[in-house]
């Protein structure tokens, strides 16, 4: 008998898509899978559309107060009985082939994790696929580690390890080791629980194929709209280049080598997320943005970080430098100018 299958799908106010997600899961063509809907405390119709689902005997429904993504996933994770566990987001959806391929994958590449590509849809798409990689490739123990690298010096170029959908994970890796995602975090908690799940193999294989249909929303459009809530929850990033810095230390690094790729990956994210930050300075938020900003500015790890950096060509080198010096309303008025231009 084919091995199962488990599909998490968190749910939450998505009647308006989970119809789309909802179809592409039951059309699968590999046909021994379980999918497992956590409807997250929704409060509109996505409770009554997934209902429609459940004649499906293959499908299960799971309904708890709204608690995020991340616990959603773990509700997730715990009810699965698949040899294998894929993550969809119910606003997106899967080609019909994707479990199939990704299962025969994992199995005839002797791997423990298997990565696709993806298509964009929805507003003002202007990339129609996303590729990693050009072709097929295996990332062995030693690609792995200079993939990862890759990443910490230049952390929005290398995005295989940024999301966790559109992948097909051992069950038995997360449940041996324990893993599941952050709840603590809002953002990032993805990147996390990916470098937790490398921790603990030994490859992975990516195909170039665009097998996950990636959803885009108008409010995803401006890198500034996430971000109205508590600044803090923007840097939690740090939590997720810990991990990667526990994973090159495992794998031979030096310590002063590992610090300096670290303290690379912490200023460059650092510098994105001051500029997103500000970009949503305006009278009732400035006071608040800027005690942020010089709370931050006294965080031992990132003293520690800015003390090794150095900018790479064509990157900034007034904010590196006003971060140093804690020149708090330089940096601000920079970062400003610099998201007004890049995001308008």
């Amino acid at each position: 008998m084919s091995d199962l299958i488990s599909i998490v799908v968190p749910v939450y106010n998505a009647e308006n898509y989970i119809d789309k997600c909802g179809c592409s899961l039951i059309k699968q063509t590999y046909k021994n899978i379980e999918i497992i809907f956590i409807n997250d405390g929704s409060n509109d119709n996505s409770l009554v559309k997934l209902q429609d689902y459940a004649k499906d005997p293959r499908v299960k429904i799971i309904t708890k107060k709204n608690g995020g993504v991340s616990s959603a996933r773990n509700i997730g994770i715990k009810n699965a009985s698949g040899e294998f566990l894929i993550f969809v987001d119910a606003d997106d959806f899967l080609t019909e082939d994707a479990i199939d391929i990704l299962h025969s994958l994992i199995i005839s590449k002797k791997t423990d994790l298997v990565v696709s590509g993806f298509s964009n849809f929805g507003y003002n798409i202007t990339e129609k696929q996303t590729l990693v990689f050009p072709k097929q490739h295996m990332l062995c123990e030693n690609e792995l580690v200079k993939y990862i690298t890759a990443y910490l010096g230049a952390p929005n170029r290398h995005s295989l390890f940024v999301y966790s959908w559109g992948r097909l994970f051992r069950r038995n890796v997360i449940e041996n080791n324990n893993l599941r995602f952050s709840e603590d975090m809002k953002y990032y908690e993805d990147v996390l629980f990916n470098f937790d799940y490398l921790g603990h193999i030994n490859s992975v294989f990516y195909i170039n194929k665009p097998l996950y249909n990636f959803r885009h929303h108008r409010m995803m459009c401006s890198a500034t709209t996430n971000l109205q809530g508590d600044p803090a929850d923007s840097f939690t990033f740090i939590y997720a280049l810990e991990k990667a810095r526990e994973f090159l230390f495992a794998h031979g690094f030096d310590i002063f080598s590992t610090q300096l790729i670290y303290s690379k990956a912490c200023v460059s994210y650092t510098i994105i997320q001051l500029i997103r930050l500000c970009g949503n300075l305006n009278c009732k938020r400035f006071f608040q943005i800027r005690n942020f900003i010089k709370e931050l500015l006294n965080k031992e790890w990132l003293e520690n970080s800015i003390d090794l950096y150095t900018a790479s060509e064509g990157e900034s080198k007034l904010i590196p430098k006003a971060i140093k010096n804690k020149w708090i309303d330089v940096l601000i008025l920079v970062c400003f100018f610099r998201a007004y231009k890049r995001y308008g």
